[in-house]
Order: structure tokens, then sequence, then C-alpha cells
């Protein structure tokens, strides 16, 4: 994450897809995603493949604490810089439905 005029470190980055999206991909084959990391200059410091069943399992599992993974693609001769990732995967709450049977009995009730 990069603020205005440095770099901002310990912040949340977030990719969110609905869960018709995930499942076309996973239908499609695509268990993958790849996450470049980048600093403000321009300069790549690396680049991470998660695994999205991978995700699914931690998300459901794990304790919170994530994980550290190495940046591939760094400076040879340089230990990897790291990305902590968490994995968090949730639905949205669904709009309640309206039963209008349900909604009469209950007015009614309320009227007596």
């Amino acid at each position: 994450s990069v603020g205005k005029d440095k770099h901002t470190f310990n912040a949340t980055l977030q990719w969110s897809t609905s869960n018709q999206q995930l499942r076309r991909l996973s239908n499609a084959g695509q268990t993958a995603c790849k996450v470049t990391v980048v600093k403000k200059d321009g300069e790549k410091l690396g680049w991470v493949v998660l695994d999205l069943l991978k995700a699914k399992l931690n998300s459901q599992y794990s304790k919170g604490e994530g994980e550290w993974l190495p940046l591939c693609g760094g400076k040879p001769g340089e230990p990897p810089p790291q990305l902590r990732v968490f994995h968090s995967l949730a639905e949205p709450p669904r709009a309640p439905s309206f039963n209008p049977d349900a909604f009469a009995e209950q007015l009614d009730s309320q009227l007596k």
C-alpha cells in the first residue's frame, strides 16, 4: 500500500469477489491468484501466487494469525521480502425476505 508521499506498512489490502465469480473461476480451473508487490517508484519487490483452495481452507480453520509468504522474483543475493496474508471468505448478509402471510399474521396478533 502506498501513501501520498511515502510507503505505508502494516496496511490492509482487500480483494473482494462475489460467490458467483469465485465459483466461475473454480469451475474454469482457475485455482490461483498472482499478487505482485511494487514499490511507489515502480520497482517490483516480487510476487506470490495465492492458492484459492488453500485460502478457503485457511479462512475456515486458521486461527487468524495469517501466514508469511516469501516473495519470488526479488533481487538475487538478498533475502526475499515477505508478505503476510490473511484469508477471510465471508458471504454478505442476505436481505430479509418478505412473507406477506407471516406479515399479515403478525399484524393481526398486534391488533388484537
